[in-house]
């Protein structure tokens, strides 16, 4: 709404009120309109006005929103050229965009100018990352010399000599960087050092390195569940199944854990959360306590019983019957038997008649 049509709503309504001090108030009124809507003569964008960059007479602001807040900051954009200030939507090979800030001799991000940009060639790579004919940028930071060779690899840019994460180089040994496995592969090597993504891999061979699947790999030493070694894996009977579980000719592993006592033979998975084997069986790769592997059988993805118990997100609800149980309030919440009527684990004391 503009200025002159609310004042002319607002202003009357002042005057019957408060006629002696109208004239105050009218000041005031305008004051305060103009602090909200942006208007001040240096066009310091207000509280209505939109996120992003806002060209005065004398001055360029940007007002942007803080990360993760609802929030907003002004602050100026030291260096620009009102009179020839321009936001441009710059467009990379993947169609991703950033909107930045220009003039006739300079290139903003954000608020910030980016020291030494050239206009003519200045283009977006990805992610954060920005380069011209000459450098390479995180946001408004030079960070390369090596514009030229300076590409996006998987979640990671590299040029001839470095590989670059954040901003910060991540490997000074580009020619040997590269991605071990498919491209599902979260593994990563050069000639010194080995990765599960940006974590390094504790006493990994690079040369020897192999992926057995997205979060899998091997060496000649040991197994890994992403970082992690499987203690005591055996690499060449090892088999990975599903859900976080694997298993080799000696033993179980639900991620990078020993499922004590599971039996490779006879293991199977029911579903994420469950497998068992002929004797037990086990959540998470944990002992189910008291479950008979033979009975077993899901309610819910909350509730699971066998012939004798029920349980709560693998927790035994003490005396539950499983032939009358069922679940009255999900999730994982009111339950009843034909006896009482359980809160989560706990049971109601004498409120087992009145469940419906």
């Amino acid at each position: 709404m503009q200025i002159s049509k609310l004042s002319g709503i607002v202003q009357p309504f002042l005057r019957d009120q408060f006629c002696p001090c109208y004239a105050v108030w009218r000041i005031v009124f305008v004051c305060l309109i103009c602090v909200f809507a942006g208007c001040n003569s240096e066009g310091k964008p207000g509280l209505f006005s939109p996120m992003g960059y806002h060209v005065g007479p004398k001055k360029v602001w940007l007002k942007s929103r803080e990360t993760g807040l609802e929030v907003y900051s002004v602050h100026e954009v030291v260096g620009a050229d009102p009179k020839n200030f321009s936001q441009r939507v710059l467009k990379n090979q993947f169609g991703e965009t950033q909107t930045l800030g220009f003039d006739t001799e300079s290139v903003f991000w954000g608020a910030d100018k980016i020291e030494g940009a050239d206009l003519a060639s200045f283009e977006y790579v990805g992610s954060e990352y920005f380069k011209d004919k000459n450098h390479a940028y995180y946001y408004s930071h030079l960070i390369s010399d090596d514009a030229s060779n300076f590409v996006l690899f998987d979640e990671f840019v590299k040029d001839t000599k470095n590989v670059y994460f954040a901003g910060g180089v991540f490997s000074d040994d580009a020619p040997n960087f590269a991605r071990v496995g498919p491209v599902d592969s979260r593994y990563y090597r050069d000639s010194k050092t080995c990765w599960y993504f940006v974590s390094p891999l504790p006493g990994a061979t690079p040369s020897l390195i192999k992926s057995l699947a997205k979060n899998y790999a091997v060496d000649d030493k040991n197994v890994f569940y992403e970082t992690t070694p499987i203690e005591g894996a055996e690499i060449a009977s090892f088999e990975i199944l599903k859900s976080d579980h694997s298993r080799d000719a000696k033993g179980v592993y639900f991620q990078s854990q020993t499922i004590l006592g599971a039996d490779p033979g006879s293991f199977e998975i029911i579903d994420d959360r469950i497998s068992r084997d002929k004797s037990n069986c086990y959540y998470y790769g944990y002992p189910l306590d008291r479950a008979d592997p033979g009975s077993l059988e899901i309610i819910d993805e909350f509730y699971i019983k066998d012939a004798s118990h029920v349980w709560l997100n693998g927790t035994l609800i003490d005396g539950a019957d499983p032939k009358t149980f069922r679940v009255i309030a999900g999730p994982g919440g009111r339950s009843r038997d034909a006896k009482y009527e359980y809160d989560m684990y706990e049971r109601v004391n004498g409120s087992g008649n009145t469940a419906k």
